[in-house]
């Protein structure tokens, strides 16, 4: 596929997109089972079971995963992974990392247990694993500590002669800084935010697309598979660092991220499925962290996304915000001159940063 196919193709659709509005049907969505800030008590950090039963069967309705961050935080390996069995959801599991080796150690026997008495960890619930997200971009761990941490758990899964693919998330530079990264895991797990770079949303998507290309390119030379773990954008708010935060800047994202992935035979994780309000106790300057979530933390879909999913148009109004006439094409013609490999990698495509 050349460049100038790639950009017609996206650009293609994205202009078909502009007629009507289309239901969205997510390849994932990341999910957290937390709902309080670290030093809460359990019954106020932790979601309840029927909690989490409510918001994964409305998640079921609009994705076929949810990905989360950690096996022993709030118990949500545990938690989910029955739960989304139930309402017909896989599951993508992670192993928390940071600079703490009691931490991995902790999410290391929880996994070790889970893998091995609970009968939850399956290869057709589990589509992967991901061990840390982020770490080694926060500088808590080197590349190669995560490596080795991910050995360890892929040890586990063979052992337990688990079909899992197992994997490091961070940042797509984090990746292009350490190519042993790719030839340590089994998929390239990378998390693109153009809304942490203070990119126009007008153009977010192109620009998306031109920061993936180089790790396009070297995925492909060294045949792994690409997932784009997290990307999304923040409804209200404000970071001084950040792009604008508004209920029309997420739709408008939403729109355009999504098109293009479909263009380019992307599977999406968004980030995120649920607002979560607790991480304003974390840090209350940066109120941006709170709002990435497709459904209020009371588990309504936000206006902005009424237009895409089932359940909004049911209770659409007429003055509905992202009215598909006012959602922005993105400057596809801004992808840089190198484009995407000539034979891009299978990308699963998922749609940031404490266990979340």
């Amino acid at each position: 596929m050349n460049t100038r196919r790639v950009l017609q193709t996206a650009a293609a659709a994205l202009a078909a997109s502009m007629t009507a509005a289309q239901d969205v049907q997510l390849y994932g969505i990341n999910y957290n089972t937390r709902q309080g800030p670290d030093w809460a008590p359990p019954a106020e950090k932790c979601k309840t079971k029927a909690q989490i039963e409510q918001e994964l069967t409305t998640l079921a309705k609009i994705a076929e995963v949810v990905r989360i961050y950690s096996i022993g935080d709030c118990d949500q390996a545990a938690q989910v992974l029955p739960i989304a069995k139930q309402v017909g959801l896989k599951v993508e599991l992670g192993l928390w990392v940071n600079n703490d080796t009691a931490v991995f150690k902790a999410e290391k026997e929880q996994f070790t247990k889970l893998v091995t008495g609970s009968g939850l960890v399956t290869s057709d619930l589990v589509v992967g694993i991901h061990v840390g997200s982020e770490a080694v971009y926060r500088k808590e761990i080197t590349a190669a500590q995560n490596i080795d941490y991910m050995k360890e758990i892929k040890s586990i899964v063979k052992d337990k002669s688990l079909s899992i693919p197992v994997t490091i998330a961070d940042i797509g530079d984090v990746y292009l800084a350490h190519p042993e990264l790719i030839d340590a895991v089994d998929f390239v797990s990378a998390n693109a935010f153009p809304f942490w770079e203070r990119i126009e949303v007008s153009r977010a998507a192109s620009y998306f697309l031109e920061r993936m290309t180089p790790l396009f390119n070297l995925a492909t030379e060294k045949n792994k598979p690409i997932v784009i773990s997290e990307t999304g954008w923040a409804s209200h708010g404000q970071n001084p660092n950040a792009s604008i935060a508004s209920p029309d800047n997420a739709a408008t994202y939403f729109h355009d991220i999504s098109t293009l992935a479909t263009a380019l035979n992307w599977s999406l994780y968004y980030f995120e499925a649920f607002d979560e309000s607790w991480k304003l106790a974390h840090d209350a300057n940066n109120t941006v962290e709170a709002h990435f979530g497709l459904f209020h933390a009371n588990g309504t879909l936000k206006a902005e996304y009424e237009t895409y999913f089932p359940m909004g148009k049911e209770t659409a109004v007429a003055s509905s915000s992202t009215d598909a006439s006012s959602v922005a094409m993105p400057a596809l013609t801004s992808v840089a001159p190198s484009g995407p490999p000539s034979s891009m990698p299978p990308v699963i495509c998922r749609a940031m940063r404490d266990p979340k």
